[in-house]
């Protein structure tokens, strides 16, 4: 054999030599992920990721994530033979949604209350999650109150009153068209608080002219709380001055320690409602993880503008010997109940 041809042979051997080298050196990869739905991406070369794509030895930077994990990136290495490998990855906190009390005030105060679109049923400052919900008042002696009631950000206190139906007659009551009339005028304060006659179709106008008998007044004005009241027309002229009471106040606080001191998440919420020097309070408190709550009723006296000394009653109207003091500062509240003291910030009241 000669010299030529023994050089063309040996390159030929080099060759195969090469191309099995090179085949040995691409691998299939393999990749399992918790959970299954999870995205694979290798962020060092441009083709995306298919279970067993052939690559070629060497490193690659594995990234993988998916919605409500946390993402998992990691070098992997291709050397010798097809890889399987796996990325377990852990799930994120789920965040709580907040709540927030909500608190009914009756008249009558024995009215029943639920609510129709959840299944608990409803307590006194019981917190609910933001949105609308369905709010039924009854009484045995008055037509039912229902509603919609709509949580948003904030602790909702809210006033039903229920209200006896009343016959609409143009002619109050029956009354002959001949009748004598008698004017009726309503100086409210402030001054451009809305009037209402609620239990016959004329608008009210100042010195409107009725038929003797009984009308239901109705007096409002935005951030005021509704005034409303029976008025009697004799056989005279009537004037009435209506004062309108102060806009309510709602104040609301979260704590992560209660009373004791140990660790829990404590919300506070409070409503004032005044009528000239004397104060309707409601307080109420909720504590988790141990799920106490307490909901008092306060009754009390201002004593100067800030100052307000007040006595509990429980839910059930029993009354106690319970003594707490406020302070209403400009945008939050100071109250001191069974000698601890607690700070809750002023919200808006719905």
């Amino acid at each position: 054999m000669n010299s030529g041809m023994k050089l063309s042979i040996m390159i030929i051997l080099l060759s195969i030599a090469s191309l099995g080298q090179a085949a040995s050196s691409v691998h299939r990869l393999y990749i399992k992920t918790t959970p299954a739905k999870a995205k694979i991406f290798i962020m060092n070369i441009k083709p995306s990721f298919h279970q067993g794509m052939k690559l070629k030895a060497g490193r690659y930077d594995i990234l993988v994530n998916a919605d409500g994990y946390h993402k998992q990136r990691r070098w992997i290495t291709l050397k010798g033979k097809d890889l399987h490998t796996s990325f377990r990855l852990k799930a994120e906190a789920r965040k709580k949604a907040k709540r927030y009390p909500l608190t009914i005030t009756t008249h009558p105060s024995d009215a029943r209350i639920r609510i129709m679109n959840i299944q608990p049923v409803f307590k006194q400052g019981m917190t609910l999650a933001t949105g609308k919900y369905d709010v039924l008042v009854s009484h045995p002696q008055f037509p039912d109150r229902r509603q919609w009631v709509e949580i948003k950000n904030q602790a909702v206190n809210m006033d039903v009153i229920l209200s006896k139906t009343m016959p609409l007659n143009v002619t109050q009551h029956g009354a002959a068209e001949n009748a004598p009339r008698y004017q009726l005028f309503v100086n409210t304060t402030p001054s451009d608080a809305h009037v209402q006659i609620m239990n016959i179709v004329p608008k009210f106008e100042s010195g409107i002219a009725l038929n003797a008998g009984k009308y239901y007044l109705r007096i409002s004005k935005k951030g005021y709380p509704v005034r409303r009241e029976w008025v009697t027309i004799t056989n005279k002229d009537m004037t009435l001055n209506v004062n309108l009471s102060p806009p309510a106040l709602c104040f609301f606080g979260e704590e992560t320690r209660d009373d004791k001191g140990q660790r829990a998440a404590v919300i506070r919420s409070a409503k004032l409602s005044f009528h000239d020097k004397f104060v309707d309070a409601s307080y109420y408190v909720h504590s988790t993880p141990s799920g106490l709550s307490n909901y008092l009723k306060l009754q009390g006296v201002k004593k100067g503008d800030t100052e307000i000394d007040l006595i509990g009653l429980t839910q059930q109207g029993q009354t106690e010997e319970i003594r707490a003091t406020m302070q209403l500062l400009k945008n939050q509240l100071l109250i001191t109940v069974h000698g601890n003291q607690h700070r809750l910030d002023k919200v808006n009241c719905n």
